[in-house]
Protein backbone atom coordinates (compact mmCIF):
# COMPACT_ATOMS: atom_id res chain seq x y z
CA UNK A 1 0.00 0.00 0.00
CA UNK A 2 2.91 2.07 0.81
CA UNK A 3 4.67 1.29 -3.01
CA UNK A 4 1.09 2.81 -4.13
CA UNK A 5 1.59 5.92 -2.57
CA UNK A 6 4.09 6.51 -3.81
CA UNK A 7 3.72 5.88 -6.98
CA UNK A 8 0.96 7.99 -7.29
CA UNK A 9 2.85 10.90 -5.77
CA UNK A 10 5.92 10.16 -8.31
CA UNK A 11 3.13 9.97 -11.12
CA UNK A 12 1.37 13.53 -10.43
CA UNK A 13 4.98 15.03 -9.82
CA UNK A 14 6.17 13.99 -13.02
CA UNK A 15 2.87 15.10 -14.55
CA UNK A 16 3.00 18.68 -13.38
CA UNK A 17 6.58 19.07 -14.37
CA UNK A 18 5.91 18.17 -18.07
CA UNK A 19 2.67 20.42 -18.10
CA UNK A 20 4.27 23.17 -17.74
CA UNK A 21 6.31 22.44 -21.11
CA UNK A 22 3.18 22.53 -22.98
CA UNK A 23 3.03 26.11 -24.14
CA UNK A 24 0.58 26.95 -26.64
CA UNK A 25 2.02 28.77 -29.72
CA UNK A 26 2.37 32.59 -29.43
CA UNK A 27 0.09 34.19 -31.70
CA UNK A 28 1.02 37.27 -33.06
CA UNK A 29 -0.51 40.78 -32.09
CA UNK A 30 -2.28 40.83 -35.20
CA UNK A 31 -2.96 37.20 -36.04
CA UNK A 32 -7.24 37.34 -36.31
CA UNK A 33 -9.52 39.44 -37.58
CA UNK A 34 -11.60 40.43 -40.67
CA UNK A 35 -9.10 42.57 -41.86
CA UNK A 36 -6.95 39.47 -42.81
CA UNK A 37 -4.54 40.43 -39.97
CA UNK A 38 -3.64 44.07 -41.21
CA UNK A 39 -3.69 46.84 -38.56
CA UNK A 40 -6.75 48.29 -38.88
CA UNK A 41 -7.58 52.80 -38.38
CA UNK A 42 -9.91 52.82 -35.21
CA UNK A 43 -12.12 55.91 -35.09
CA UNK A 44 -13.90 57.10 -32.45
CA UNK A 45 -18.00 57.78 -32.06
CA UNK A 46 -18.83 61.57 -32.52
CA UNK A 47 -21.73 60.93 -30.05
CA UNK A 48 -20.67 58.32 -27.29
CA UNK A 49 -17.15 58.31 -27.87
CA UNK A 50 -16.39 54.99 -28.44
CA UNK A 51 -13.39 53.51 -30.83
CA UNK A 52 -14.64 50.85 -33.45
CA UNK A 53 -12.65 49.94 -36.30
CA UNK A 54 -13.33 52.29 -39.70
CA UNK A 55 -14.95 49.25 -41.46
CA UNK A 56 -17.71 49.02 -39.19
CA UNK A 57 -18.08 52.99 -38.73
CA UNK A 58 -20.89 55.23 -40.63
CA UNK A 59 -21.01 58.60 -41.34
CA UNK A 60 -22.98 61.53 -42.36
CA UNK A 61 -23.15 63.68 -44.77
CA UNK A 62 -20.85 66.37 -43.67
CA UNK A 63 -18.17 63.15 -42.85
CA UNK A 64 -18.94 62.74 -39.04
CA UNK A 65 -18.27 59.48 -37.54
CA UNK A 66 -21.07 57.03 -35.46
CA UNK A 67 -21.01 53.78 -34.19
CA UNK A 68 -24.19 53.08 -35.29
CA UNK A 69 -27.46 54.52 -36.98
CA UNK A 70 -29.39 55.28 -33.68
CA UNK A 71 -26.13 57.31 -32.55
CA UNK A 72 -26.20 59.22 -36.11
CA UNK A 73 -29.80 59.95 -35.72
CA UNK A 74 -29.60 61.33 -32.35
CA UNK A 75 -26.46 63.32 -33.10
CA UNK A 76 -28.33 65.04 -36.24
CA UNK A 77 -30.80 66.84 -33.99
CA UNK A 78 -28.28 68.73 -32.33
Amino acid sequence: MKFLLWLAIAALVAMWLTRGKKTPPAKGPQQSGRSGGKAESMLQCAQCGVHLPASEALRDASGRIFCSEAHRLQHGGR
